[in-house]
């Protein structure tokens, strides 16, 4: 029902405290002291709730706010916010609060009151023009100062930003961001161009600018916005690991998305090609996976990374380079022998044609499944390098990978991101041709996790004199990245391949390994539990229906592998679930897990909708090299303190390292109870528990199961719905990705 202009209103008054702020900051539930009131629908007390865009204000600003008032059925009066104006608080009391809610960096709540103290009304003025005089506070250094300086001239500018972004859709959280951008050009660069914000600020996207540009008046069909729309519909592409789109497919894509005729998208695309934005190519029916013909449209960025890692492996793959540090047959074979004695191993046929190739071979791929000997493999070969003095660098994709790899030979790994000197700073990898790295042998572990930007720094950076060992299981999920790259180099044919059918007695013992590599032919797992269920390793648990599901999952990760078992947990289970949203999802089984698993609340901290506790397990979601943590680390709560300028925070314990988080990078981190297949990669837990129900039915794929069971070290247990287990056996279809890396080699 339409609201009446009579029943809306302007309320004004003091923010006193934010009850509860959504992860974008774009919505709301506050309470505001009432200064003054006019005639309302409602009697209402002093102190009244407020819900809507509050434009990222502070407690303690003086708020104008125009809206209408509404009485929800469990929460009582509250008043919905429709537009806001916001002035700094004039009061003492009001800036003492204003700036003890963690708007200036430098300033938290004991030191606000010291400030008030000093300079009453008048403190906001001093730090605005004459932030020196700061110095008559007890405590506070030259360093400080100008610290605290910088910070209320940033916020200045970040509130300009703010009210200029609100007439145009934008939510607050993104001011900061776009600030940090663009710096004080921020406004100009906005009005010039909205559809860079996409490209420019991390997590903002095509529909936010698009948002911004149809507020500054571009029409639906501008030229600027199609083509930034065509570039968006190729990034969502490489997020399904697409390196391009057929013309065809990319055209009903855009026309659908941006909702405009296909005209102005061949004719924005031709544009685009015209300006090397984007570039395609042919594709005739036999180098095509799916058998269809097609011309493919690649963005810039992922043509050049498929070309690049092209034209490396061929340097790498010259004739003349092969024969060069080549042993002969012979030798080869006497130094296996040896490295089996000194190992104190039987290595399998499979394994000695796997350690001879490596020691053949320029560029070499080992793949297999579990318990077919890779680890044993990696292991010995190393041991001939050592004979052989050949220096040797071990890496892996992520570091819980390289840990694993660390653990299983006893010799240091790293990310590639390390191995390859990423910086920010300096801008990019640090290694590359003209700085190559300096190991004669350089062995990766997990290689199907290597998406194709990572496969071109890593190949860039391989001198013409090295070797490349790749090691990695070509059946499980691929890269979370664009790319196909491992399944790539083995169905291209001009890299050589070793791959490990034989799965050894001891690990043909364990009924996670007969089933995961059941499951990968497209069988259906065991579902037989011996009489003593201390003697198997693997559960299949049926269930009804997706709330089934979650109910089971709750009570064997909480109560049944404790029992059973004696496992904590806390600390050693790990649920992995196909999707993060839904009734089984992790987002559902995280807060879930949270209550029953750490249900006190003496010490918890909360940004927007997420809430982090003192023994949570919690995951980081993205590189942070400044902290050395990177995406995929799982590490657990310690304790949450205030730092230096009472600014509460989180230290997290991940590898025996301790690891501050500010409030502003909570949103690097979730809850890891629950986490993705895809997040599990490249590591072990010692039980893991699958849950898995029709409402994941899109994500039901053969490979997303295998890699979640073969994260299993221990014990696995997959809770299904028969429906979801048939699904996820047989379905194979979403595997093929468009890529022509095998085509180029």
């Amino acid at each position: 029902m339409a609201q009446d202009a009579e029943e809306l209103e302007w309320i004004e008054g003091t923010l006193e405290r934010i009850k509860y702020s959504n992860d974008e900051g774009s919505w709301c539930v506050a309470q505001l002291r009432e200064e003054t009131s006019g005639e309302t629908l409602f009697k209402r007390p002093t102190l009244v709730t407020v819900v809507g865009n509050l434009l990222g204000a502070r407690p303690g600003e003086q708020l104008k706010l125009w809206g209408s008032w509404k009485r929800h059925p469990s929460f009582g009066l509250q008043f919905d916010v429709r537009t806001v104006k916001t002035d700094v608080p004039v009061s003492a009391k009001g800036i003492e609060i204003y700036l003890g809610s963690g708007l200036v960096q430098g300033i938290g709540p004991k030191l606000a009151s010291r400030l008030v103290e000093k300079f009453g009304d008048k403190t906001l003025d001093v730090i605005d023009n004459e932030p020196e005089r700061l110095s008559e506070v007890e405590g506070i250094g030259q360093v400080r100062i100008e610290r605290i300086a910088a910070a209320w001239k940033r916020q200045g500018l970040v509130r300009d930003i703010m009210l200029f972004l609100q007439s145009h859709g934008v939510t607050p959280a993104y001011a900061t961001k776009i600030y940090k951008t663009y710096g004080d050009d921020a406004i100009v660069r906005v009005q010039s161009n909205p559809y860079g914000l996409a490209r420019d600020v991390y997590g903002m996207g095509f529909k936010l600018a698009d948002r911004v540009a149809e507020h500054m008046g571009i029409k639906g069909n501008d030229p600027r916005r199609v083509r930034a729309g065509i570039q968006h519909v190729l990034m969502e592409a490489q997020s399904e690991g697409h390196l391009y789109l057929p013309m065809e497919a990319l055209i009903e894509r855009a026309s659908a998305y941006l909702r405009v005729n296909r005209d102005h998208i061949v004719s924005a695309l031709e544009s685009l090609v015209q300006d090397e934005d984007v570039l395609h190519e042919p594709v005739t029916a036999e180098e095509d996976p799916r058998g269809e013909g097609h011309l493919a449209v690649y963005a810039r960025s992922s043509w050049d990374a498929e070309m690049t890692c092209a034209q490396e492996l061929k340097r790498l793959l010259e004739p003349e380079l092969i024969q060069d540090r080549a042993l002969e047959q012979d030798v080869i074979e006497e130094l296996i022998d040896e490295t089996e004695e000194e190992l104190k191993l039987e290595l399998a046929p499979q394994q000695r044609d796997a350690i001879a190739g490596a020691a053949q071979h320029r560029v070499l791929v080992i793949t297999g499944g579990p318990g077919t000997g890779k680890t044993t493999i990696v292991q010995a070969i190393c041991s001939i390098c050592d004979e052989q003095e050949w220096s040797v660098n071990l890496s892996a994709p992520t570091g819980r990978a390289a840990r694993r790899l660390t653990e299983t030979t006893g010799r240091q790994a790293q990310t590639l991101h390390r191995l390859l000197e990423f910086s920010f700073q300096a801008g990019g990898f640090q290694r590359n041709r003209e700085n190559p790295l300096a190991g004669d042998v350089i062995i990766v572990d997990e290689a199907s996790m290597i998406d194709i930007h990572l496969m071109r720094a890593l190949l860039r950076s391989v001198p013409s004199g090295s070797k490349l060992v790749l090691v990695g299981d070509v059946d499980q999920l691929p890269s979370v990245g664009p790319g196909n790259v491992l399944a790539d180099l083995i169905r291209s044919g001009a890299v050589p391949v070793c791959r490990l059918t034989e799965v050894f007695r001891q690990a043909a013992m364990s009924a996670i390994v007969r089933n995961a590599h059941a499951i990968n032919k497209g069988r259906y797992p065991d579902t037989q539990v011996p009489k003593d269920i201390t003697s198997t390793d693997f559960f299949l648990v049926p269930a009804r229906s997706p709330d089934d599901v979650l109910a089971k999952t709750l009570k064997i990760v909480t109560e049944r592998v404790e029992a059973a078992f004696g496992f904590d947990p806390a600390t050693d289970v790990q649920v992995i679930s196909p999707m993060r949203r839904g009734v089984v999802g992790c987002e559902r089984l995280n807060h879930e897990l949270q209550s029953l698993l750490n249900p006190s609340e003496d010490a918890m901290i909360q940004r927007g909708q997420r809430v982090f506790k003192v023994g949570d397990r919690v995951m980081q979601i993205r590189n942070n090299y400044d902290k050395n943590v990177f995406n995929g680390d799982i590490g657990h709560v310690i304790d949450i303190t205030a730092g230096a300028d009472d600014e509460p925070g989180l230290i997290v314990e991940v590898d025996d390292n301790e690891i501050r988080y500010e409030l502003d990078e909570l949103d690097e981190l979730q809850l890891a109870y629950a986490i993705t297949a895809h997040k599990s990669q490249g590591s072990e837990y010692p039980v893991v528990v699958i849950a898995l129900a029709t409402a994941h039915y899109v994500m039901l794929e053969r490979n997303l199961l295998y890699t979640a069971l073969t994260r299993a070290r221990r014990l696995a247990v997959i809770v299904t719905m028969e429906k979801a287990l048939n699904r996820a056996v047989k379905n194979v279809s979403a595997r093929v990705r468009y890529t022509r890396l095998a085509w180029r080699l």
